[in-house]
């Protein structure tokens, strides 16, 4: 659960990599937004703490949920549902990796992600992007089209938002699991993001084949939103239509 802090043009931007089923206390505060991985496209599971609803949730996001009532810090989703199939095949037979695409000994990958979710503080120079450029070269559907997809969202609809609201450069926290690094890479360079989502776009079977129908369907062009008012968390949703 370490972090790496960077900047776009659009928002300051802490990217907190974390392992699910482990606590993560890294510091939020003086956040002004946390987007937080929830495979399911909503940000409901993840207040409740459900097991489906963020995938490992409770563990993982209790500490920052707790910490966001507190600070008064906005909850975003911005996340995609895939296929479930697919997820299977690919984590099971490589740890994380790519079944007929990327032999096994990739996995020299998946390690040092592995450290960047053990440890807390701030993650080793150049440690983000070591793990993040393969698996965009990669561009499997589990880990890097769903980077690419919180990055368009985040980037293009969440910072200008956040932005409008406080009248200024706001301050965006990222969680997601260590193996998600590659969403720095798609923040700071839109030419990644937008070549992924056009080649799962345009160079696939179909049309966002490694999507699930319920995620094309329901969270692709859509971000939920969370505020924390009168002891209660108010969702709202947003419609981005036309974004992908």
């Amino acid at each position: 659960m370490s972090y790496t802090d960077f900047s776009t043009k659009n928002a300051d931007y802490r990217l907190i990599l974390s392992m699910h089923l482990k606590k993560n206390k890294e510091s939020v505060k003086g956040l002004d937004a946390i987007v937080l991985e929830g495979a399911d496209g909503t940000i409901a599971g993840t207040l409740e703490g459900g097991f489906f609803g963020n995938m490992y949730g409770t563990a993982q996001y209790l500490h920052l949920i707790k910490t966001a009532e507190k600070e008064k810090i906005t909850l975003y989703n911005a996340d995609v549902m895939p296929r479930i199939f697919l997820a299977l095949i690919e984590i099971v037979a490589f740890g994380n990796f790519y079944p007929g695409v990327v032999p096994s000994f990739l996995n020299f990958v998946f390690y040092p992600a592995a450290i960047t979710s053990f440890f807390k503080g701030k993650t080793l120079p150049g440690l983000t992007d070591y793990v993040g450029l393969p698996t965009w070269l990669i561009q499997g559907a589990i880990m890097e089209l769903r980077n690419a997809i919180c990055a368009r969202k985040t980037e293009e609809f969440i910072a200008p938002r956040e932005k409008e609201k406080l009248g200024r450069k706001p301050k965006i926290g990222i969680v997601y699991g260590a193996m998600h690094a590659g969403i720095k890479l798609d923040l700071k360079y839109k030419k990644m993001r937008d070549f992924t989502i056009w080649n799962h776009k345009k160079l696939n079977f179909k049309e966002y084949f490694g999507l699930s129908k319920k995620g094309v369907n329901e969270s692709l062009n859509k971000v939920e939103e969370a505020n924390y008012e009168n002891d209660v968390w108010v969702v709202k949703k947003h419609n981005l239509e036309g974004m992908f």
